[in-house]
């Protein structure tokens, strides 16, 4: 009898450590492989050669509209501003931090094809940007356009999309909007 207990207890420590080897590879995955807010992971991904490599098929200015695939795509405003963050300083107050905010809206024009774009900022000096989600939080006041990127058939999303950490030597911005299937992809451009 002594024997079928500690055979038991053998089988449910092995089955506690592969529980909590399922669980630990999980959260790995999880949270050690995707990229931080607003930032890269080291070593550029199949979605940053599509954004940022190559030619856009068209360019576009602030006020005009541009053709995507099924999409229809509209820079409306631009504006660079700061807010106070939740961070504190050594002397505990809060840490300034600026952004500019693209105000956009994409309709998707097809009957039944839902489109994933890809948004990405590039400044004349090469330097990459991706949107930073966690900035709304923190301007209520603008509408976000919000980190769902697959626009469904006969959708209109529209808001602001963020980014922060931009070079200030920065003269000119490329706001740019890629099509995953495709890599097709079209440029807004931005003087400062």
């Amino acid at each position: 009898m002594h024997f079928t207990t500690m055979l038991q207890k053998r089988k449910i420590i092995i089955l506690g450590i592969l529980v909590l080897g399922i669980f630990i590879i999980g959260l790995v995955w999880q949270f050690g492989i995707k990229e931080k807010e607003g930032e890269f992971i080291s070593g550029p991904s199949d979605k940053d050669a599509v954004l940022f490599e190559g030619k856009p098929s068209a360019v576009f200015e602030i006020g005009q509209t541009g053709r995507l695939g099924f999409l229809e795509i509209t820079l409306f405003d631009f504006k660079e501003s700061s807010y106070a963050s939740s961070e504190l300083d050594e002397n505990y107050r809060r840490i300034t931090k600026n952004y500019i905010a693209a105000q956009i809206k994409v309709f998707n024009s097809s009957q039944n094809q839902t489109e994933n774009i890809l948004i990405g900022l590039m400044d004349d000096r090469g330097n990459k940007y991706k949107p930073n989600y966690s900035v709304a939080r923190n301007v209520p006041e603008l509408k976000d356009f919000g980190r769902n990127m697959s626009i469904f058939s006969r959708i209109i999303q529209e808001g602001y999309i963020f980014f922060t950490d931009i070079d200030e030597s920065a003269k000119t911005l490329q706001l740019i909007f890629a099509l995953e299937s495709t890599g097709e992809k079209i440029v807004f451009k931005i003087n400062e």
